[in-house]
């Protein structure tokens, strides 16, 4: 793991002396009768960076790592992309992975690029971004093993339909004899320990781990949990593909972990707010939707850095920018040790929501000893509490004097479905007094070259906007029944939101823009 800065310093987008010519990311592939896996991707290179051609490469493995379809091609246009690995491999059952490697001769900026995978059954639809990747070069390797840390953050669901897993992607090195510590925690911070070992894992065989024996689920008492991984990977990017699937293996929630910095007392763990007049401390963004059939709740993680207590305050934002709802929701201990489930429909019972309106929670952090630079939660929408909800992971926003300066933004996010999908875009920014209004470029690219539609819209300062398509014959006529995708210029740096396709009570994906 890299530090908070080292990793600012590793990007060129803090960094002028950085390039990166090869992006990539790598997925473990779970077919099976019910679920096919699909990979999408914008060739947003063109649009954001004026790139004018970006080479494709995609490798598929099988569990073992052998190579069994290799295929290259030129991008040199802005649509939709998207690989379908059961049309490829015509099977209706496979483990394995897929590779997709991006390279340019112009600076891609990140070595991650932004890549979703897809998996997708006639009764849900869960999807999420780049996690894994395998390391660009040597020097890359080194700097990405400075610091050997566990990963968590993500949620066990309580219900005895679900089987956790978490699942990986090795390197080009063989392993021997690896083993994995598990701390199982649940909602009371008690513990459970668990070891599996690997006898040796091939070069690129992918694992996927279901962790927990239908016994061992009974440690969580009917109750959210999480699982802290302790691992010795240093040939991969070990940030794990993870989730829960039903134990029929028709559904799937995914998601991916994220670092374990608990235990962790470098000092760039710590941030101090640069100036308490101009900034409020991090904040965590994310929708409040009001459909009286979905459940709002965040999970926050016993994964982060303590400096002393935390209190977070809530505050409901409506459309305009206008605060409905003030309260503290929360005191976290210095001495977290569980996993803390946050229900906003309980939290906003008793205030008057109107349904008619669209609503954001901002919550602020609060302490004064200093806060983490990572502060890692899980959004969960969800239909109700038996079916796979989002888990959308995401990092409080750390407030930096340099967004004074930003002129611009620019987001993007797929469109799975024209007719199931929701866009919830924010503008909510963390400065104390300044009004910060959007003015958007919004532009909807379909798998089609040059077709697409241009639209100009507009947010208020701390606003926020649901988009959904449904009802759009414009974007429905472009798009079909085809995934497409959705870029946001914006003269606004606090731009910012989440996406979800929302399939009528039987399942709901998510994930934050790019």
């Amino acid at each position: 793991m890299k530090s908070y800065k080292a990793h600012l310093q590793s990007t060129s987008f803090f960094n002028k002396d950085v390039n990166v010519f090869r992006s990539s990311a790598i997925f473990p592939i779970f077919l099976n009768k019910f679920l096919n896996c699909k990979i999408n991707f914008l060739s947003y290179w063109m649009v954001k960076k004026k790139i004018k051609e970006v080479s494709c490469v995609y490798s598929i493995r099988d569990k073992n790592g052998k190579i069994v379809i290799k295929n290259s091609s030129l991008i040199t246009s802005t649509k939709n992309y998207e690989i379908s690995l059961k049309d490829l491999l015509k099977k209706k059952n496979f483990i394995g992975s897929i590779e997709i490697e991006f390279f340019s001769s112009k600076n891609l900026v990140f070595p991650f690029p932004a890549v979703i995978i897809n998996y997708l059954g006639e009764q849900s639809s869960s999807f999420v971004h780049t996690c894994g990747r395998i390391y660009n070069n040597y020097q890359d390797k080194i700097e990405n093993n400075r610091m050997h840390v566990p990963e968590c953050g993500f949620d066990i669901f309580p219900d005895k339909i679900f089987k956790p897993f978490f699942s990986f992607v090795n390197g080009p090195e063989f392993l021997i004899n690896e083993k994995i510590i598990l701390h199982l925690i649940n909602f009371e911070g008690e513990k459970l320990i668990k070891k599996i070992n690997f006898k040796n894992i091939k070069e690129y065989e992918a694992k996927f781990v279901f962790f927990l024996s239908s016994k061992e689920k009974n440690f969580f008492k009917n109750r959210r949990g999480t699982v802290r991984i302790f691992h010795n990977f240093k040939s991969f990017y070990p940030r794990f593909l993870s989730g829960n699937f039903t134990n029929d293996e028709k559904k799937v929630s995914l998601t991916h972990s994220y670092y374990d910095l608990s235990q962790d007392k470098n000092s760039d763990t710590k941030w101090v707010n640069p100036d308490k007049s101009t900034f409020f401390n991090p904040v965590i963004l994310f929708p409040f939707i009001t459909n009286k059939n979905l459940i709002n709740e965040l999970s926050v993680y016993p994964n982060f850095c303590k400096f002393s207590k935390i209190f977070v305050n809530a505050e409901l934002i409506d459309q305009k920018g206008n605060i409905i709802v003030q309260k503290e929701v929360l005191k976290i201990p210095k001495k977290l040790n569980r996993i803390i489930a946050l229900n906003f429909n309980e939290i906003f019972k008793s205030n008057k929501i109107d349904n008619k309106k669209t609503y954001f929670v901002r919550l602020i952090l609060e302490n004064d000893k200093g806060l983490p630079t990572r502060f890692k939660v899980g959004y969960n929408l969800s239909i109700d509490r038996n079916k796979p909800s989002t888990n959308i992971c995401f990092n409080a926003i750390v407030p930096n004097k340099s967004i004074l300066k930003k002129k611009s933004t620019f987001r993007w996010c797929a469109i799975i479905n024209a007719n199931t999908s929701l866009i919830c875009l924010s503008n909510i920014n963390y400065l104390k007094r300044k009004i910060v209004k959007a003015n958007i470029k919004m532009t909807v690219w379909s798998d089609t070259e040059n077709k697409k539609i241009v639209r100009n819209i507009k947010i208020s300062n701390n606003g926020n906007l649901f988009l959904s398509f449904k009802d759009d014959k414009s974007i429905q006529k472009i798009l079909k029944n085809n995934t497409g995708w959705v870029t946001f210029e914006s003269n606004s740096p606090f731009l910012n939101g989440f996406y979800f396709d929302i399939k009528n009570n039987t399942s709901l994906a998510g994930d934050h823009l790019f």
